[in-house]
C-alpha cells in the first residue's frame, strides 16, 4: 500500500504528541525496525511505565515491556 512508517501512539499526555516526528526522524536515520518512547511517571500516577524484567537464572529470557500502573507498584514492592 505503499506505508512505509507506522506510528502506533498509546498515551494520555497529549504533550507526547510533540516527540512523535522527533522520533520518527531518528528511527529513520537509525534504520531502526522499531522505536519506543516514554514520558516522566510520577510516584503515584496512574501511568505504565517501560521496564526490564529479568529472569532469575536465565538472562535470554529477561524482558524490556510495559507494565502496567496497577501492576507496577505491587512489583516494584516486591524488590524492596
Amino acid at each position: 500500500e505503499g506505508k512505509k512508517h507506522v506510528i502506533f501512539l498509546q498515551d494520555t499526555n497529549a504533550l507526547v504528541i510533540n516527540s512523535v516526528l522527533p522520533t520518527l526522524g531518528v528511527s529513520i536515520a537509525k534504520s531502526f525496525h522499531m522505536n519506543s518512547i516514554c514520558i516522566p511517571r510520577l510516584a503515584g500516577e496512574a501511568a505504565g511505565a517501560i521496564a526490564r524484567l529479568e529472569h532469575k537464572t536465565d538472562p535470554e529470557k529477561s524482558l524490556v515491556i510495559n507494565v502496567e500502573y496497577n501492576q507496577l507498584d505491587p512489583l516494584l514492592r516486591l524488590k524492596a
